[in-house]
Parts: C-alpha cells; structure tokens; sequence
C-alpha cells in the first residue's frame, strides 16, 4: 500500500468531511422535484400556533372588534375564552366597531394580527394547553376598579 503525501491526505478529508455534510443534511431535507428539496421540520407556525403566519381581510359583515378576533382565531385551533369572564373594559371593547384601517391585516403571525385589532390598551393571553385566548388590560389604562365602562 502507497503511502499518501500530505497534500494527498487534506484532500481525502476534506472529500471525507463533504461526505459527511451531504449524509447528515440528507436528514433534514426532501426531494420534491428531480432539483428542488425542502426541509423536513415543522415550520414554526406548526409548531407555536400563535406564530403562524395569516393574510386576514374582514368582510363587510364583520362589524365589530369580536366578530374580527373570532373570524381571525376560527382557522387558528384557538378560540376566545367564554365572553363573560373577560375583564368589563374588554367586553366593551369586543363590542367596538372595527376601524376601518384594520380591515386588511398581513401578513403578520397570528399574535401580532390579534395585538393589532385590539389595539395597545390590552395584552394578548394565551393558554396553550386548551387553546385559549383571552385579553388583559395593561395597567397603565386602568385608572379604576370602579370605571363603568
């Protein structure tokens, strides 16, 4: 057997280590096409709903803030928590009409998309156990327990 030169033995590892890059992304990629492949991972919409990208245009028979959040949840696998046991400021607000600027929305995720309609007066809660979501004010807009609105 021949011994190999120096120069003969880097390019037999670097042949080596480009087979073992080819082997290794071959587990992470799919020939769809005789020149196209794609990555064989869930996407990260797939695998945080909240983060799934949506183009979202409301239809003139969605008039207000809540009729918009559900439309925008009812593909998502969320659903808004039971009305009733939202904060009163956010039942008053699911109750707004839907500016007009807010009609075309995307694309965006899914949580933007939901911080948007609300607007900056509230947080966006999440409980992905049940797939939930809820609103809270933020504590700079809550100026009393006893506000009637």
């Amino acid at each position: 057997m021949k011994k190999l030169t120096k120069g003969q033995h880097l390019i037999l590892l670097l042949l080596l280590s480009q087979c073992y890059v080819t082997i290794s992304d071959a587990h992470t990629a799919t020939q769809v096409e005789r020149y196209t492949s794609i990555e064989s991972k869930p996407t990260l919409g797939q695998l945080d709903l909240l983060e799934q990208i949506m183009q979202i245009h409301f239809s003139q028979k969605i008039q207000t803030i809540g009729q918009a959040i559900d439309h925008v949840l009812r593909p998502t696998g969320y659903s808004l928590i039971p009305t009733h046991t939202l904060h009163p400021k956010v039942q008053y607000l699911l109750l707004k009409p839907l500016p007009l600027v807010d009609r075309e929305l995307g694309p965006m995720r899914l949580n933007e998309a939901l911080r948007v309609i609300v607007g900056p007066a509230f947080d966006v809660l999440h409980d992905p156990l049940h797939r939930l979501i809820s609103f809270k004010v933020r504590s700079e807009y809550l100026i009393s327990e006893d506000d009637n609105e």
